[in-house]
């Protein structure tokens, strides 16, 4: 969604190559989102670009007709056989951030795992070779996390969306500051699963406004994303991959920023923070 790094309608310039100019590293992994009932092949020419630069991508397919259109058919079977096809590394999310009550797959944990496994079980069984199945819940709410979970015969890899924007009432000095840790929200789940499955932040970010008061908080962002990429490795070296959420939007009247073209800041952060050997 970043236009700077990738031109959706006209063509003309693509992210698999834009990104890596912008941020000066190649990158090994890219996502994408998209809908229940969409064909792989809308994503053909992602696929060809991901091919050609050697890098993975993760998609995210999300039933926004809830959990009663997921169904084991043609649709979800062939979705898998050419996902096979591809001869891509896929890392398949499927129904993300359940345990948030802003997607409409969530609230009914046993329909949820129900329909995860069939999920699981069809990939499985038509792409074995290139496609891992991920289940991904959202940092927050904590209590309900595991009650979601499908079990390790069905979980590939597990993921996790982990984003901060600037909050100055988390501040146990009432300063007014926001002196939270972006990598610190990662800990639970780590904890959970580090030791059962692959474990990777499926996305996430660090907003670089404060959207109470549109106000900038660059430098706080800047410095929060290089103790983030600095201090990952050493406190949790079982992680796999990062993705950033190179993407600002507005939801619920909020907005987010993300996206490393917009800020110089940001982007200069970023920049330091993949160049160590840690990354790939």
């Amino acid at each position: 969604n970043d236009p700077e790094v990738h031109d959706a309608k006209g063509g003309k310039f693509f992210y698999t190559e834009k990104f890596p100019e912008l941020t000066g590293r190649k990158h090994a992994i890219y996502m994408l989102y998209t809908v229940w009932g969409r064909p792989f092949e809308e994503l053909s020419s992602h696929v060809a670009r991901a091919k050609a630069n050697g890098t993975a991508l993760q998609i995210a397919l999300q039933p926004m007709g809830g959990l009663d259109e997921v169904t084991d058919g043609e649709y979800l079977r062939g979705y898998a056989r050419a996902a096979a096809a591809s001869g891509v590394p896929i890392f398949l999310r499927f129904a993300n951030e359940m345990n948030g009550n802003w997607v409409p797959w969530t609230g009914d944990p046993e329909t949820y795992i129900e329909k995860f496994r069939l999920v699981a079980d069809v990939f499985h069984q038509e792409a074995p070779n290139n496609v891992a199945v991920v289940w991904a819940p959202n940092d927050i709410p904590v209590h309900n996390i595991e009650d979601y979970y499908p079990g390790d015969a069905y979980v590939d890899w597990i993921g996790v969306s982990l984003y901060s924007i600037y909050n100055p009432s988390l501040d146990p000095l009432q300063a007014g500051v926001d002196r939270s840790n972006h990598l610190q929200k990662f800990e639970h789940i780590y904890n959970l699963y580090a030791k059962r499955k692959p474990i990777f932040i499926s996305e996430g970010g660090i907003s670089y406004v404060y959207p109470e008061e549109n106000r900038l908080v660059e430098e706080w962002a800047a410095y929060r994303t290089k103790e983030f990429y600095k201090t990952l490795p050493m406190l949790y070296p079982a992680v796999k991959a990062v993705i950033w959420f190179d993407a600002s939007k507005v939801e619920v009247e909020r907005e987010k920023h993300f996206m490393l073209s917009a800020n110089e800041t940001l982007l200069a952060a970023y920049r330091e923070a993949v160049r160590g050997p840690f990354y790939v």
